[in-house]
């Protein structure tokens, strides 16, 4: 459904890249990595993961662009980790996931951070989950989760890449 409004939005054929997303390009962005599409609602909204995208001079921090159904041509958000919070070489966006955690009948957005450190532990992992807000594509202000939250079975420990693999049932 998404790509059939997505055609009908834009002329016959279109490269979504970095580059015309309104985002500069860099070598090693890995643009495309993870998708996953919202299409449950009208408006459709397409989440774009770039695990290796940079962030300050933090390389391969990574980021999410969501892209609404009737404007592929820039993202409507750009998710990135805050500065302060951004890990080099987390690979925040490898994975993406949506799920209605709240039974709100909307979906829910989860995005891993395969390699986040922890404390002082590299490679650990984490998920963050964002709460749909109604519908509304949200990626800022979400809960991290790692296995050092309080309620997450065991504990973190370096190389562990919890959430390395995210997958709803």
């Amino acid at each position: 459904a998404f790509l059939d409004r997505t055609r009908e939005a834009i002329a016959p054929r279109f490269r979504l890249t970095m580059a015309n997303a309104s985002q500069t390009p860099a070598d090693g962005d890995v643009f495309g990595y993870s998708m996953i599409i919202d299409d449950e609602e009208t408006p459709a909204y397409l989440y774009i993961g770039a695990p290796g995208d940079e962030v300050g001079a933090r390389l391969n921090a990574g980021s999410v662009l969501v892209f609404h159904s009737t404007s592929t041509a820039r993202p409507v958000f750009h998710a990135r980790v805050t500065p302060g919070t951004a890990v080099r070489d987390g690979w925040f966006g490898i994975q993406l996931t949506m799920l209605d955690a709240t039974n709100d009948g909307f979906s829910d957005v989860v995005i891993s951070t395969d390699y986040d450190t922890v404390g002082a532990k590299v490679g650990v992992g984490s998920v963050t989950w964002y709460d749909s807000n109604d519908g509304n594509p949200v990626v800022s202000g979400g809960t991290t989760f790692s296995q050092d939250t309080p309620g997450v079975p065991d504990r973190a420990e370096t190389g562990d890449r919890f959430g390395s693999t995210l997958a709803y049932l």
